[in-house]
């Protein structure tokens, strides 16, 4: 115990063996490296994500929803999909289920989205969006 304290706790400091063999200038190409890594990890373009969930009604549907987002969207290049939601106890449905982006609706607060469903989508009750876009 008496040659750890002295090896690597003398006088309340930590004492590291070798460490007085690294020179200011490798100190600094570490530096240097570091930070390169930090301004690579920070130019990471990060997707820009939101989802919702829109209530439609009617049999058969003809429904246009103006969604609004809850995040703006870094651009208007961002990629859509909608799933349909179904009434729970729905064992098997027999639906032509289509929608479609309002041409010139795309913007970064939000969209208008026309959904169709024949006259056989009774147990559709609703339909999730979801939106991701990649910073440019």
């Amino acid at each position: 115990m008496n040659s750890f304290t002295q090896l690597y706790l003398n006088n309340g400091t930590v004492n590291i063996p070798g460490l007085g063999l690294v020179t200011p200038q490798q100190i600094q190409s570490l530096q240097q490296a570091i930070q390169s890594l930090q301004n690579q990890f920070n130019a990471i373009a990060f997707p820009v994500y939101d989802t919702g969930i829109v209530a439609i009604s009617g049999n058969p549907v003809e429904q246009l929803s103006n969604i609004t987002f809850n995040k703006v969207m870094p651009n208007t290049n961002y990629l859509v999909s909608i799933t349909p939601i179904v009434a729970s106890g729905t064992s098997s449905i027999q639906y032509h289920w289509s929608w479609g982006v309002v041409d010139g609706s795309k913007n970064t607060t939000g969209m208008s989205v026309f959904v169709f469903s024949n006259a056989n989508t009774v147990n559709v009750t609703s339909f999730q969006w979801y939106v991701v876009s990649y910073p440019s």
